[in-house]
């Protein structure tokens, strides 16, 4: 066998799973105690009629009554009560609302009182369980309370005005409760309030009072119920009603009718005191239109944003997604923007996002209208009312800080207006350390090696339109021993290089650095209490290390740390490829100024990876940007684009779109970038103008398959490209028996070098089930030179890479599973593991990487920046990926959020947030024909 050559690092197959964690308590709502009071005073002081929790008897028909509970929150989190009154002629229901029109319907109805006003703040009147916070008092002309909330061991009184009609039966029992119209919580009850009328009817005969016309659609049900005053009880009956309505023997007509036309029904209603006829005049349509209600209910500030939701119904048809709403006109002053353009769905169709104007104050009229496939609603407005802006205000805080490391505080602050965002900035750097903010409500200050004692920055925030005033962090930075850390750092061949001591603490200490051990390749001295000099042998390159520790106060000594250095030839300020060179070792000679600050943000929509819920396949699932010059390369999965973007203000340069998704990190070589697509094809672009110079065709055809979710080529290049001495190593294919490629060709033209056209019959153990059949490699991830040059190796989704020579492309080895295929030898070799991690210590330069979280950190000179120091200074969310290029650091998240940071501090650092264009709009047979359509239930299955 031959022995497996040492070699750089690159990732292959790694992945992590997230975890969902639940937190927090619910509400338990008891009604615990009621009690009945007269209308004859305030909240406060009006007089009881008995004693809490006991009936009252011989109730006068149209007498005032007053009603208390005790409502209480026996749960473990807080909750939002909306108290409705309901009553019932026994405990089990059924529970109807207190009635509110005023006309006699109902055997009880609200009345207003002299006593309160709705909507009053209630005292403590009656016992509950817990500490009391106050309810609300009701009155006519609702039944319900506003909402309120009720937290954990609280309890709160609520008290409703009401009068029995002359509906309520004599000498009958009823039952009343507070029901939770919120409908999120319900109530359970320790007791019912009740009361008992006055014996004897009123003797009264019935009135129907229900409307007397109506409206019915074909192609929706209809319920129409006959309402009358007078003595219960009351026969209702209903003659002449017309083809598929129904009257159901009690008050209500209902079902859906058959035709359309005007139909005359008779309506009665008798009781023991004499009777009632009327006619309802019922007109059936063939369709009833939507309705559009306006609205005045939304107030923002100047510069705000509010999210509307527009107010419809439609008898007929009252499916959401069933409508569709334009908007007649338009915002005069601000922008309008519906929640399915910007959030990506098609649930919502009546909500929109209103964002006014800087500097505008007054009414903004939105005329819309809504159609249910058939017929446009009448016109509706929604006013919004834009009022002045009020600066945010901010206060003066205090924290502390542990010497050599990095602390966060939250800035605290207080704001009057709504529907605005925040931005947050630093005004002036503490005297020693620094302090980021990357626009959120906290910062991370650091202060400087070796530094305890008081300390200060000062910052402020702006709501959009105006800054607050300035406030000041006073910082006490405590000392603590210093801790060396483990380091990695970068050295330019044949160059001597001072290497800074990575270390936590040491403030209120004094400390030098020890070397332990040399390094193999070089020779390293201490030159002052915090600083190595390393000397490379003449000409070497590669990894280098040695080892080293601190002593402390003459007397302390820390544990032993390892430096770990990469001799490399020098790349510039770019970042060519993914993790920056063709080893994959994410090291860089730059280094990046102290502090960074947000430069710039740019979103794109969120990654659409191939494989978004498998364990293994993670290369794509955030973007991977490269850099070279002043441009940023940023490839998308979703959008099927190369975009090329400022280094400095993050302005988009250019787009190039290719046939299929772009997954994989561009490469940027001698003002050109390629890339490689699921289409089949690697492209080779003008970096400056990304106008094309030369596209590759890395598949036997054309032909097309359904993969991923996408029409994509039976041949996909996802082996990701990687670039050596003006070669582009890259391959293509996924499945073996339609046959996958590496391909080795000229970067600059395009020309094919070698193909290694032979993977595909290749036998071995299948890692999914064992099976032992023909089948090679499958690239999926990115492509990785050796070390000694003479080496590729290849990611092989779930199988272990393959290598290759990397001058004529024939396969050195490959290990499917537990077999090693070795330039026509077989071995065995047992795995462990999720992933592989190519590295350059063992024998066939694999090793199982434990965990499943794919390395982000990168090292920029002697300093290591980890995915946390990014979230450290403000990106939000899971950091995918990083790099260092043109004196700056740029961070991906997987939402897919770049972010730019540099040396500059940039007092409104620009924000590129995803925008969508709608498309105009058109009324015309198509649109008609298509809005009809996506109304219709019976067109959206099968």
């Amino acid at each position: 066998m031959r022995n497996a050559r040492k070699m750089g690092a690159a990732l292959v197959g790694l992945v992590f799973l997230p975890v969902a964690v639940w937190a927090g308590g619910s509400p338990t709502f008891v009604q615990e105690h009621y009690r009945w009071r007269n209308d004859d005073g305030s909240e406060s002081a009006a007089t009881w009629k008995t004693n809490a929790d006991m009936a009252i008897s011989g109730v006068e028909r149209g007498q005032n009554v007053r009603l208390r509970f005790a409502v209480a929150n026996t749960g473990t989190g807080a909750g939002s009560l909306a108290a409705r009154l309901e009553y019932a002629a026994s405990p089990s229901g059924p529970w109807m609302p207190v009635g509110t029109a005023g006309n006699g319907t109902a055997a009880f109805e609200m009345t207003a009182t002299d006593g309160y006003a709705g909507g009053e703040s209630t005292t403590m009147q009656l016992a509950g369980s817990g500490t009391f916070s106050a309810g609300l008092t009701v009155e006519s002309p609702t039944n319900t309370s506003a909402s309120s909330s009720i937290g954990a061991a609280y309890f709160s009184n609520y008290e409703f005005c009401f009068k029995p009609t002359t509906k309520a039966m004599g000498s009958t029992t009823y039952y009343l409760r507070v029901f939770n119209a919120s409908t999120t919580y319900s109530l359970t009850y320790n007791v019912y309030a009740s009361l008992t009328m006055a014996a004897g009817e009123t003797g009264e005969p019935p009135v129907i009072v229900s409307p007397l016309t109506a409206s019915a659609s074909m192609t929706g049900p209809f319920s129409y119920r006959i309402l009358a005053t007078g003595s219960e009880p009351i026969t209702y009956g209903a003659s002449g009603i017309p083809s598929g309505l129904l009257f159901d023997g009690t008050n209500t007509i209902q079902e859906t009718p058959a035709a359309q036309g005007t139909y005359n029904i008779g309506l009665t209603a008798s009781n023991a005191f004499g009777s009632n006829s009327k006619t309802l005049v019922l007109t059936v349509l063939g369709n009833l239109p939507p309705v559009a209600s306006s609205q005045t209910n939304y107030v923002i500030n100047s510069g705000g944003e509010v999210a509307i939701s527009l107010a419809w119904s439609d008898p007929d048809g009252p499916v959401l997604t069933n409508h569709t709403f334009t908007i007649v006109s338009g915002p005069s002053h601000g922008t309008l923007q519906s929640h399915n353009q910007r959030n990506g769905t098609t649930l919502y169709p009546n909500q929109y996002y209103y964002k006014a104007d800087t500097g505008f104050v007054g009414l903004e009229p939105i005329v819309w209208k809504c159609n249910d496939g058939a017929a446009d609603s009448n016109p509706g407005t929604c006013t919004v009312t834009v009022v002045a802006n009020r600066a945010p205000v901010a206060n003066n805080g205090g924290m502390s800080a542990w010497s050599g490391q990095s602390s966060s505080c939250s800035f605290s602050y207080t704001h009057a207006d709504s529907g605005q965002t925040l931005t947050f900035s630093i005004v002036n750097q503490p005297a020693h350390g620094s302090a980021t903010c990357s626009g959120s409500s906290s910062a991370i200050y650091t202060p400087a090696p070796g530094y305890a004692g008081s300390d200060s920055f000062t910052w402020k925030c702006n709501d959009g339109v105006d800054d607050s005033n300035i406030a000041t962090i006073s910082v006490t930075v405590n000392g603590s021993v210093p801790v060396p850390q483990n380091q990695n750092a970068a050295v330019l061949r044949n160059t001597t290089t001072d290497i800074p001591a990575a270390y936590a603490g040491g403030g209120g200490y004094t400390y030098n650095v020890m070397k332990v051990n040399d390094p193999l390749h070089g020779s390293v001295t201490a030159i002052d209490a915090t600083t190595f000099r390393y000397v490379p042998v003449a000409g070497y390159l590669g990894m280098d290390s040695f080892t080293w520790r601190m002593s402390y106060n003459s007397t302390g000594m820390t544990a032993t740390v390892t430096c770990s250095i990469l001799v490399k030839e020098d790349s510039g300020n770019d970042w060519p490829q993914w993790r920056c060179d063709e080893y994959r070792s994410a090291v860089t000679l730059q280094t990046l100024p102290s502090p960074l600050y947000l430069q710039w943000r740019r979103d794109y929509p969120a990654p659409a990876p191939a494989w978004p819920n498998h364990t293994y396949f993670n290369f794509d699932k955030t973007y991977e940007p490269v850099a070279a010059g002043k441009r940023l390369f940023v490839p998308s999965n979703k959008g099927d684009f190369v975009e090329a973007l400022n280094t400095d203000t993050g302005a988009v340069l250019w787009r190039f779109y290719a046939e299929g998704p772009v997954r994989l990190a561009p490469v940027a070589y001698s003002n050109k970038v390629a890339f490689c697509s699921d289409d089949g094809y690697v492209y080779c672009l003008d970096a400056a103008a990304g106008t094309l110079a030369w596209k590759f065709q890395a598949a036997p055809s054309a032909r097309k398959i359904t993969g991923n979710g996408r029409l994509i080529s039976v041949w996909p290049v996802r082996g990701g490209p990687v670039l050596r001495d003006g070669r582009l190593y890259f391959a293509s294919g996924l499945w073996p028996l339609e046959g996958t490629f590496v391909y080795c060709i000229d970067a600059v033209s395009g020309a094919e070098i070698w193909r290694n056209d032979s993977l595909g019959g290749l036998w071995g153990t299948q890692p999914h089930d064992g099976a032992y059949v023909a089948g090679g490699p499958a690239p999926q991830g990115y492509l990785a030179v050796g070390s000694d040059i003479t080496t590729l190796f290849m990611p092989s989704s779930r199988s272990r890479p393959a290598r290759f020579f990397s001058q004529t492309g024939e396969l050195d080895y490959w290990a499917p599973h537990n077999i090693l295929l070795m330039g026509g030898d077989w071995g065995k070799r047992d795995s462990s593991g999720t992933g592989w991690y190519f590295s350059s210590v063992t024998m066939n330069g694999v090793d199982p990487m434990a965990g499943t979280t794919a390395p982000v950190g990168v090292t920029a000179g002697s300093r290591t920046y980890a995915s946390t120091d990014a979230a450290g200074l403000g990106v939000s969310g899971t950091v995918g990926s990083m790099l260092v290029a043109d004196g700056k650091l740029f961070a991906v998240n997987t939402a897919g959020s770049v972010y730019c940071f540099g040396g500059a501090q940039v007092s409104s650092p620009p924000i590129y947030t995803v925008t969508t264009t709608p498309l105009s709009g058109t009324s015309d047979s198509w649109t008609t024909t298509v809005q009809t359509m996506l109304s219709r239930i019976d067109l959206k299955e099968g």
